[in-house]
């Protein structure tokens, strides 16, 4: 029998002999029972009413329980494969038949790792298969089904590390190792996750916070520039720039009580301008509202400072009136209203509204600030679990009417009378709020970057605003612990798949599940040419001028990389050592 002959024989008696095994039959039974249990658990939600965030909690168990039932396996299979009685007499008759050492440990490693990799894929195909049609597609694939192909990857891992285990030691003491290294393994993001203080989570949150209203910002800017919108200039001075400055668009609305639609705020905060109702009116997307001034009477919309923009509102208005989306939604269900009523937040949708208004003649004049839309409507209106996005500039005192039908007598009672036309507008059709709110926080965003908005949270009662140097401070430290931690690199390799610019902010509100550092990112003090761009301060915002008409691209932590790398090491390592060992005690058997 010629030696290619003898090979394939050896290694078809190493599969029946894996595949036959009782412990193959266990395991087998026992992925299929996680197959089915979170095929029930994921069909038992509906994505059209709840939001991603019970999707987050069950991938992350999921893939902690793939992939410790797929080390445990791996752990067996090498035992059974090369240190158990059978194993040794089957080396007693490959050695007869003139098999090398080497091919003998080559074929057995090869054997288990198609085996593996043969149920990998078989669980992968099963998800491709059912998860797209009990779960939306947004989320099914990239999130749910994808990340199991990670598996092969550690399996190669855990294969090697049980080799090297189970020959340095007996099989029972080898196989104790194995299981308690590739447990960490497996359940070392949970962990990492569990043990991790509440206000560093928050501070994780905080850097991906800044990192997405910089992207947002960018985008807004780039998709204005292309639409032929141009704000960014002298002729654009919208906010006060310091003390003396009083020439100034919206200096008009300085103390408005008339601006905002449905009821008006009392200024509580440490705010150098009176702008309460303009925020509340432009944040909560009011964008057709207007102001009539007491001395000349004359009309000042809150978008007056540029025609071209007030028009695109007001053709987003035409067309919302001429279209029957048969629309559920009602106004006092948009975010910044609910938070008023104390409303339970709920899904919105726009996938229909994004279409049709695609097919509009609206495409052709503002192309761009359309896919600006469709690109970041679902981010905005529906992941933003703790308010992550309302900007911190002012605080609200709200007084509600008392009995029953609050929302009708907060309507009735609110109603401002130069703005009366267009609330009824928003009344019938508040699809207009949430556009305005999505495209409102791009603009916001597009000028610079303001740090006033954001906290640095430590272990100590007092927290303090971030400065330039904090963040460079905590960047570098966001960099190095992602590294350091390798319990932790499974949940890098589950959660690449994700948004970069949105894991850390979300998947970390999930917290005892996932522990997620910001992956991509802005050195803002290298990608800013001028210091001038920003400060901490003032709070208002320089409209003359945008930081991203000259801004450098995103950075990657390159974690994948070095993950891959450090597997692929540890695998070779491993493995060489393995049959060295292997080498040495074959020849006393």
């Amino acid at each position: 029998m010629n030696s290619l002959r003898m090979n394939v024989l050896f290694s078809w008696l190493n599969f029946k002999f894996i595949f036959k095994s009782i412990i193959n039959f266990v395991f087998l039974i026992s992925i299929s029972v996680l197959f089915f249990t979170f095929l029930g658990l994921y069909s038992s939600y509906d994505l059209k009413s709840d939001f991603e965030i019970k999707y987050y909690k069950l991938i992350s168990i999921e893939n902690t329980l793939t992939a410790i039932l797929f080390g445990f396996f791996s752990i067996i299979l090498v035992a059974k494969v090369y240190v158990t009685p059978e194993a040794k007499n089957r080396y007693l008759m490959e050695k007869q038949y003139g098999i090398k050492t080497i091919k003998s440990f080559g074929l057995r490693y090869l054997t288990i790792i198609m085996y593996l990799y043969l149920t990998i894929f078989a669980y992968f195909i099963l998800q491709i298969f059912t998860i797209p049609f009990i779960v939306a597609t947004n989320i099914s694939i990239k999130m749910i089904v994808v990340p199991k192909l990670n598996l092969l990857i550690f399996s190669l891992l855990t294969s090697s590390l049980s080799l090297i285990f189970l020959t340095i030691f007996n099989s029972f003491y080898g196989i104790i190792a194995a299981i308690t290294l590739i447990s960490f393994m497996s359940l070392g993001s949970i962990f990492s996750a569990l043990v991790k203080a509440d206000w560093k989570n928050k501070n994780d949150i905080m850097l991906g916070e800044i990192t997405y209203n910089i992207k947002l910002g960018q985008e807004f800017y780039k998709a204005a520039v292309k639409d032929g919108f141009n704000f960014y200039s002298e002729d654009y001075h919208l906010f006060k720039l310091n003390e003396q400055d009083e020439n100034y668009y919206y200096k008009y609305f300085e103390g408005s009580e008339n601006l905002s639609s449905f009821y008006k705020n009392k200024n509580i905060g440490n705010i150098k301008a009176d702008f309460s109702n303009f925020y509340a009116t432009f944040l909560k997307g009011q964008n057709l509202n207007r102001d009539i001034l007491e001395n000349n009477g004359e009309v000042k919309f809150i978008l007056g400072f540029d025609l071209q923009y007030l028009t695109f509102f007001n053709e987003l208005k035409e067309f919302l009136q001429s279209k029957d989306l048969m629309s559920n939604l009602k106004w006092q269900d948009t975010p910044s209203y609910n938070d008023i009523l104390e409303i339970k937040p709920i899904k919105f949708d726009l996938t229909n509204f994004v279409l049709e208004i695609k097919k509009s003649e609206m495409m052709s004049r503002y192309k761009n600030l359309i896919l600006f839309i469709e690109k970041n409507w679902n981010s905005l209106l529906n992941k933003n679990y703790n308010n992550i996005f309302k900007y911190k500039v002012f605080e609200e005192i709200n007084v509600l009417p008392e009995g029953d039908n609050i929302e009708e007598k907060l309507w009735e009672s609110s109603v401002l009378f130069q703005n009366k036309e267009v609330n009824d507008f928003y009344k019938k059709n508040p699809e207009f709020l949430l556009i305005s709110q999505i495209l409102n926080k791009g603009f916001v965003n597009s000028f610079n970057i303001n740090f006033l908005n954001h906290v640095i949270y430590t272990d100590r009662v007092r927290n303090y605003v971030i400065t330039l140097d904090e963040y460079d401070k905590y960047l570098k430290n966001n960099k190095t612990s992602q590294f350091i931690n390798i319990f932790n690199l499974n949940g890098y390799l589950n959660s690449q798949y994700f948004n970069n610019f949105e894991k850390a902010i979300f998947l970390n509100q999930v917290q005892g599940l996932w522990d997620i550092k910001q992956t991509k990112y802005f050195d803002i003090r290298k990608q800013i040419k001028s210091n001038d761009y920003w400060s901490q301060e003032q709070d208002w915002v320089d409209t003359t001028r945008s930081i991203f008409s000259d801004f450098g691209k995103p950075k990657n932590s390159n974690i994948l990389i070095y993950i891959y790398g450090f597997y692929l090491f540890v695998f070779t390592i491993a493995s060489l050592l393995s049959f060295y060992i292997f080498l040495k005690k074959r020849e006393v058997w």
